[in-house]
């Protein structure tokens, strides 16, 4: 029986995991215990579980006459959140140049070139139609495969709860175009293929600070709002008005 609730718990965990990172429940919506169990087809106790490990890793928050919600982190924590980000890359690149398989490097390089198409085409469409959401995912998820081929489980699970996090908040804002060439990622992942731990630092640094730059730049109203008018957004899945295209 406790088996049985570990992985109905763990399943639990990677289904709530990964609607919040879709964005499927945004900043500050409220999660109801029976109502994810409801969802989920099982009992309580392996969601309430699910929800604890994630509100430990800073994802949820429970708050007096509110219950446990979508945490909504403050602007300090939202600088935090981005200077963490690119400390966590810059390592995963230097142990991805180390430790990656040959093959490995060639799996995810392939996935760098789909994940650079797919944002070109999205650009060719009307960008109603673009699949954003996809693409924003599969971003997070090659960054991701590239610390998990870095072999240290730490490092992997912190990117993971981070970036869950900072795409949770990158998703309100309004897409903005990457003018850096259609061959953004590609460039990255074979930089940090190189066996070259300083140089794949380098360019991992180079890629994510150019893209948190732009993020902050757009988050300067953002960062401004108090919590009920960010939570205000959030649940209307609105975004903060863009003045212009930014490179990223």
């Amino acid at each position: 029986m406790r088996n049985k609730n570990y992985t109905l718990a763990q399943k639990a965990y990677d289904v709530l995991h990964d609607r919040i990172a879709q964005g499927y429940y945004p900043l500050g919506a409220a999660l109801s215990r029976r109502r994810v169990a409801a969802e989920l087809d099982m009992s309580v106790l392996p969601v309430s579980e699910a929800l604890k490990r994630l509100e430990n890793e800073g994802v949820l928050e429970t708050r007096a006459r509110i219950g446990t919600r979508i945490k909504i982190p403050s602007p300090g924590e939202v600088r935090g959140l981005l200077k963490l980000r690119e400390a966590l890359e810059c390592e995963s690149a230097r142990l991805f140049s180390q430790r990656a398989t040959g093959q490995e490097m060639s799996a995810v390089l392939q996935t760098a070139c789909e994940l650079d198409q797919s944002t070109v085409e999205s650009w060719q469409v009307e960008q109603e139609e673009a699949p954003w959401p996809e693409v924003r995912r599969s971003d997070m998820n090659l960054h991701i495969r590239i610390a998990e081929c870095g072999r240290s489980p730490q490092l992997h699970r912190q990117l993971k709860q981070t970036l869950t996090v900072f795409w949770n908040i990158a998703r309100l804002l309004p897409i903005y175009e990457q003018v850096s060439g259609p061959t953004w990622h590609q460039d990255l992942v074979t930089a940090i293929s190189e066996r070259n731990a300083d140089r794949a630092e380098a360019a991992m640094r180079s890629h994510v600070k150019r893209a948190l730059d732009d993020v902050l730049h757009l988050l300067h109203e953002f960062l401004l709002w108090d919590e009920n008018g960010l939570a205000a957004l959030s649940m209307s899945r609105g975004s903060v008005p863009s003045r212009e295209k930014v490179s990223g």
